[in-house]
């Protein structure tokens, strides 16, 4: 499952490093969590390029294509993240970019897990609670005997990269254990309060070492290291398998344990669908259902310069949050899990209908008029 799943992923990377930079299409990337999902969803845009969340954003923020291997004149039109976008960034946005090209918008896509794949002879059962995975991630538990398993010492396998899949793993570490994870960061050492990355333990492998970035290499690394444990996007793995990932606390990172996480969590009040920061979904610590969730986030202008650019981002996002839930069946397929209907309905009524009295749709005619994102 794991080459299956890192197949489909370096297919779609090669398929988008061919794919022509001077193209109309919609061009994004960033997070790897969701990478092979939006290549399967957005067939109307160019291939999505899984950089890590923090690359998309420095690559949307700076309009910069370089972050995707994309030539100079290229536009970069939105990102996917799973890193949320910071104060600091919405209002460097606001200042630099917001007259230009229009609000920013962050929306939750789906809702997702991070899952802890393992690679330990003899073992198909691993269950961890959050304070053990802290001391493993951390370094300070270093042997298998020492959360149940064989007299083996522990490789850990983590993202060398900026990356929103580990301020989702450091976000729920460091509220169970701070000693171990001191704050929380899409930088893997700067969460364990580490200088740089060669101040990591001698047992820490970083994901990229076998020659595949992102997500893909956390579970190349695993899968060719014995004693190994890393985490990972549930796209990669066979979230169902308790023999391929840990359950976490007793429970396993299913689509189904991963609602109960969420439950019944609102999305922002109308008085604040304006502000970009309130839409991410981030629970550092549910009640109940899997321990590691969040949301993975598309990051968008409201206006784009290209009707058809325009056009193709209203339809994705009209299908992607539609009542008749087109996509739902393709997002569960992925190990993801589709937003609560009510979530739907405030990103549709808020940045699909341009009638809405907050005028934040995407294209809309009166926001838009004679300023976007170049095309």
């Amino acid at each position: 499952m794991f080459k299956m799943k890192m197949l489909s992923a370096v297919v779609a990377a090669g398929l988008m490093m061919g794919a022509g930079a001077a193209s109309a299409q919609v061009v994004g990337g960033g997070a790897t969590l969701p990478e092979v999902l939006y290549n399967d969803l957005f067939t109307s845009f160019e291939d999505y390029i899984g950089v890590g969340s923090g690359a998309g954003k420095r690559a949307f923020f700076n309009n910069n294509p370089a972050e995707f291997g994309l030539p100079t004149g290229t536009t970069v039109d939105y990102a996917g993240s799973d890193s949320l976008v910071s104060s600091t960034e919405a209002n460097n946005y606001a200042t630099n970019n917001e007259a230009a090209f229009g609000p920013l918008i962050q929306i939750p896509s789906v809702l997702t897990s991070v899952t802890v794949p393992y690679n330990v002879s003899g073992v198909t059962n691993l269950n961890l609670t959050s304070e053990q995975l802290a001391g493993i991630f951390s370094g300070r538990i270093t042997n298998w005997s020492d959360v149940g398993g064989p007299n083996q010492p522990i490789t850990v396998v983590y993202r060398p990269d900026g990356s929103g899949t580990t301020e989702i793993f450091a976000r729920h570490l460091n509220n169970r254990s701070a000693s171990d994870f001191p704050s929380v960061s899409n930088v893997f050492w700067t969460a364990l309060g580490l200088p740089n990355q060669a101040a990591l333990p001698s047992n820490f492998v970083a994901g990229d070492s076998l020659g595949t970035t992102g997500s893909a290499g956390i579970v190349e690394v695993v899968d060719a290291t014995p004693y190994s444990i890393g985490y990972v996007s549930p796209d990669f793995v066979n979230e169902s398998s308790n023999a391929e990932v840990a359950r976490v606390n007793g429970v396993l990172p299913t689509p189904a344990n991963v609602q109960t996480a969420v439950g019944t969590l609102a999305p922002p009040s109308p008085a604040n669908r304006a502000n970009p920061l309130a839409w991410g979904i981030s629970i550092a610590n549910p009640a109940s259902g899997y321990s590691i969730v969040a949301s993975t986030n598309l990051i968008l202008s409201q206006c784009y310069v290209s009707t058809q650019d325009t056009s193709d981002i209203r339809d994705m996002l009209a299908t992607l949050y539609g009542t008749a839930g087109t996509w739902d069946a393709a997002i569960g397929t992925h190990g993801f899990v589709p937003l609560p209907a009510n979530w739907k309905t405030a990103v549709r009524q808020t940045f699909v209908d341009q009638s809405n009295s907050l005028e934040l749709a995407v294209g809309h005619p009166t926001e838009c008029a004679n300023r976007g994102r170049p095309q």
